[in-house]
């Protein structure tokens, strides 16, 4: 992480406002949390936001790089991508669905006990 206090801060606003592409997106890398302090990209997430509909493809891309950053930040191991999501709710239902080793042992001890009940019943 950069120390944000060599960061030109009101120089990079100024640079988002450019018509050059590249300076743009310098410009947005700079407000990144992974680069810098959470507070700096706090305090101009709505200028990250705004260029999230940038014209330039570098722009939205880094853009899009800040507000992922954010979240892996905020949420601290949750998980932020969709198929990490999907992959651990799949997880779940399989090992909910498969008996584990004790009760399938259960269960086969119960068995010769449950025919001789059957037995006695006829």
């Amino acid at each position: 992480m950069v120390d944000d206090s060599t960061v030109d801060i009101n120089q990079a606003i100024d640079d988002l406002e450019s018509d050059d592409d590249t300076v743009r997106a310098r410009a947005l890398r700079k407000l990144c949390p992974c680069r810098n302090a959470w507070d700096l990209f706090a305090q101009h997430r709505s200028l990250a936001e705004r260029l999230k509909k940038d014209p330039s493809p570098d722009a939205r891309a880094i853009a899009l790089h800040l507000f992922e950053d954010a979240a892996e930040h905020q949420s601290e191991a949750y998980p932020t991508h969709l198929r990490q999501l999907v992959d651990e709710m799949v997880q779940q239902k399989r090992v909910s669905r498969s008996p584990t080793d004790k009760d399938e042992l259960r269960e086969k001890q119960k068995l010769p006990e449950k025919r001789a009940n059957r037995r006695r019943q006829r």
